[in-house]
């Protein structure tokens, strides 16, 4: 099943923190991501299993 690939825009959306925060938790490997044509771009699991653990 291939994962949809989500924007950082979209993952700060659905985590409610600011694109910047996001940035940072993928810099410090906090967030799996992957270099697509220039951004960064989280798996959709990915991001629903973060949002499962993370405490903010």
């Amino acid at each position: 099943m291939g994962d949809r690939l989500l924007a950082l825009e979209e993952v700060a959306e659905r985590l409610q923190l600011k694109v910047k925060t996001v940035e940072r938790l993928v810099e410090r490997g906090d967030l799996p991501a992957e270099m697509v044509d220039g951004h960064w771009m989280v798996q959709e699991e990915d991001a629903r299993q973060f949002a499962l653990n993370f405490n903010h």
